[in-house]
This record gives C-alpha cells, sequence and structure tokens, in this order.
C-alpha cells in the first residue's frame, strides 16, 4: 500500500513533475522498508524554484535538497537522471529520524544516506578526493565528522565529509551486513556514546582504529 505523501509546490510550473516524484517516493520508502522497518505514515515534500530553494536552504548553499522534517527539494532535479539517488538520499534521513529519533551521529546519517542511493558516477575530482581519504591523508577523525557537516569551512570539506561518510558506512555494511549495522544503530538511538555503540556493535576494542580510518 501507497505511504501518504503531501507533496507541495511553490511554484505551479513543477506540477507535471508530481507523477515522477510520487513514484520514486514509493520505491524508495519500501525498499527502506525493508531493512529499516515502518518509516513515517507520512512523508511531505516540498518543491521549490531556484531561488526559493536558496531562501530555505541558508548557508546550504552545496546542496540540492534537504530533510529538516519535511523533503526539501529543488524542483529541478526531479525529472533528472540523478532523480531516484535525490529522492533515496532524503527519504533515508527520513527514515532514521523516524526510527531512531535524534541521537545518530550526521556521519552516520549522512553515510548510510548515500549508501541508499547505490552506485553512482564519480567526477575525476571526487574520485581524487576518495583516494585521499582512503589513503588518510584527508582523514578527519569519526569524533569531529561531525562538524565538518555544521561548520564546513568551504565547499571542499563538505565534499570530504560525505566522501569519509559514506566510505565508512560502505566498510561497516561490506564488512558487518545490515544486522550489525543495525546493532550500531539501535546502541546509538538508546543514548550509548559512538566508541562503545561501535565496540558493542561491530568488535571490543575495534572504535580506537577505526576512528583512524583504519579497519580491519
Amino acid at each position: 500500500a501507497a505511504r501518504a505523501q503531501d507533496l507541495r509546490l511553490q511554484r505551479e510550473s513543477a506540477a507535471p513533475r508530481l507523477a515522477s516524484l510520487s513514484e520514486g517516493l514509493e520505491r524508495a520508502y519500501e525498499r527502506l522498508r525493508s531493512s529499516l522497518g515502518d518509516g513515517p505514515a507520512r512523508i511531505t515534500v516540498i518543491l521549490y524554484t531556484e531561488g526559493d530553494f536558496e531562501r530555505v536552504s541558508g548557508t546550504r548553499d552545496w546542496a540540492v535538497g534537504f530533510y529538516d522534517g519535511r523533503i526539501r527539494l529543488r524542483w529541478n532535479e526531479i525529472g533528472t537522471p540523478q532523480e531516484s539517488q535525490l529522492i533515496a538520499h532524503e527519504v533515508t534521513h527520513a527514515f532514521l529520524h523516524h526510527v531512531y529519533g535524534q541521537r545518530l551521529p550526521l556521519w552516520v546519517h549522512e553515510g548510510y544516506a548515500q549508501f541508499q542511493e547505490g552506485p553512482t558516477p564519480r567526477t575525476a575530482e571526487q574520485a581524487r578526493l576518495e583516494e585521499r581519504v582512503r589513503a588518510r591523508t584527508q582523514w578527519v577523525p569519526l569524533k569531529w565528522l561531525d562538524a565538518r557537516f555544521t561548520q564546513p569551512s568551504g565547499r571542499d570539506d563538505i565534499q570530504a565529509a560525505y566522501v569519509q561518510a559514506r566510505l565508512v558506512v560502505e566498510e561497516l555494511m561490506t564488512r558487518y551486513g545490515m544486522d550489525r549495522f543495525t546493532i550500531f544503530l539501535k546502541q546509538l538511538a538508546a543514548g550509548r556514546p559512538v566508541d562503545a555503540a561501535y565496540d558493542q556493535a561491530f568488535a571490543p576494542a575495534r572504535w580506537v582504529r577505526a576512528d583512524l580510518g583504519i579497519f580491519e
């Protein structure tokens, strides 16, 4: 059965794109329900023109969408090849907030939301950045990574934070699978510190090395 959807337009010119958006939301919802359980009963999505989106997004000049209790998207992203990844990303945020509350670190949110996007093409610049993060020449200790999302020094800073968050979650999912990752989420939601939640879910005494980007 379809979830209740509340789709709102800031300009009527976006109306023809609503059918595509509604179908994409339903697909993302069903896929996430299979891994996270029941999500929010209603998902509100607001489509904005370029200028309106910049007004509501504030300092997020790098964003094409964000979730703050409602999914807010640039309307011109609907109908593009990136539409399904964008919808999957923001619906994942809605699910994580609904299922696990407000205590998950931002890097967990952003890493898992990117994981749910599935494989996406990388530009040459993104590939070089990923190599530097993997090599730990541009690694930020995980305990400090959230600050790169909330107080980035620039576009490069936020891009590196997203790349690192994605790589960490991909590593955890590959090594341990969804069952163990779910334990991690539940521990965080219960209020356990991230280091204790990590060691409980994955392996004792491993957080110290993971914090430095060493997975073994």
